[in-house]
């Protein structure tokens, strides 16, 4: 009796010390981190809830919880204004170096993504050269210079997103696979996004970004080519209504600006070139802007002579129609066919202007 009564109380000290299996630790020491408030958070909404903070000593700081599924979670570093964004999972997760230079050691999903992140490096530095040189062509006015260094930016872009897409299909096992898919889903094809979402591996169903991507997924192949194109309805400058289904019968151009998108400005003499020379053979181009001044959008319809159909709610990034097409960055079109059907889309500088040659021979 007395050593059932022992081996009970026993079993109860050892259950009560063990580790749940879904706990997670997070050891910092990183030295340059204020004495001060740190937070943990995640993403949610679009925003970042927290979920526990503590203070830094000494660069030295600690969070213990409970996740259920791997997810991405960030530190905020209140009074150095520092973010830092990891893979946390069940397991001590210890984060040294700097803040610049974050060490994380200890749990796979993590070290898996580091690896990626070091392999994106020299694209990445690519880019800041890039950035210089097109600030320094801007302050310039040196538009020709400026349109070379986009055209290198979009080959630089591609080969980046041909290595994202080679890390996601060897690894349709992580959570980091749909995690990237949908962060990067508006630089993919969408056919291919939607045909490596379908071999995701099933252990990562119940991920939220999983959930995600299938959402934002479906939302965008209602505007993959093939598809009939959703209608809208926005106001012109002088406040009338302009319904898309009003240019039924016409190839129609559905152009997304903006009078502060440089990029924008830059594409729109080819945008007036093309409209000259195919306007009268039954081509025509719908301008919505995301602009939310309307002094400044009117100008800019001025100032780049643009003389087909425009209008905007002036909501900036949540025009009603933007969000309906899924756009998330500008410029941003899709060809229309005289039936509403969405042709093609993405198509910028020669690629408009051999679309349109092929249509219009």
């Amino acid at each position: 009796m007395k050593k059932s009564f022992l081996a009970i109380i026993l079993a109860m000290f050892l259950f009560s010390c063990s580790t749940p299996e879904n706990q997670f630790e997070i050891i910092g020491n990183l030295p340059e981190a204020s004495d001060n408030w740190v937070v943990l958070a995640k993403a949610v909404d679009n925003d970042l809830k927290t979920i526990d903070s503590v203070m830094v000593k000494g660069g030295k700081f600690y969070f213990k919880g409970i996740i259920d599924f791997p997810e991405m979670y960030y530190l905020y570093f209140k009074a150095d204004d520092k973010y830092l964004g990891f893979f946390i999972e069940p397991g001590k997760m210890n984060i040294s170096g700097t803040f610049d230079e974050p060490i994380y050691d200890g749990l796979p999903i993590q070290a898996l993504y580091d690896k990626l992140m070091h392999d994106l490096k020299s694209w990445e530095g690519q880019f800041e050269i890039l950035s210089a040189q097109y600030r320094e062509a801007s302050a310039k006015g040196d538009l020709d210079m400026q349109k070379a260094i986009e055209e290198k930016a979009e080959l630089i872009e591609t080969e980046r997103n041909e290595h994202i897409m080679k890390f996601i299909e060897e690894n349709s096992n992580s959570v980091i696979a749909p995690f990237l898919l949908y962060n990067n889903i508006h630089s993919f094809d969408i056919e291919k996004v939607e045909a490596i979402t379908n071999v995701i591996d099933s252990s990562v169903h119940k991920s939220v970004y999983y959930t995600l991507l299938n959402d934002e997924l479906e939302k965008l192949l209602k505007v993959s080519i093939g598809r009939m194109a959703p209608l809208f309805s926005q106001n012109d400058p002088d406040g009338n209504p302009v319904a898309l289904e009003s240019f039924r019968g016409k190839y129609l151009l559905i152009d997304f600006w903006a009078s502060w998108c440089q990029p924008c400005r830059l594409e729109n003499p080819n945008l007036v070139a093309n409209y000259a020379k195919y306007r009268a053979r039954g081509f025509e181009i719908f301008g919505v802007s995301l602009d939310r001044d309307r002094a400044a959008w009117l100008k800019g319809i001025a100032d780049d002579n643009l003389t087909w159909p425009q209008v905007s709610d002036l909501q900036f990034w949540n025009n009603e129609a933007s969000r309906l097409y899924g756009v998330n960055s500008i410029p941003a079109n899709f060809l229309l066919d005289p039936d509403g059907i969405i042709i093609a889309k993405g198509l910028r500088g020669k690629q408009l202007e051999d679309k349109l040659a092929e249509i219009f021979p």
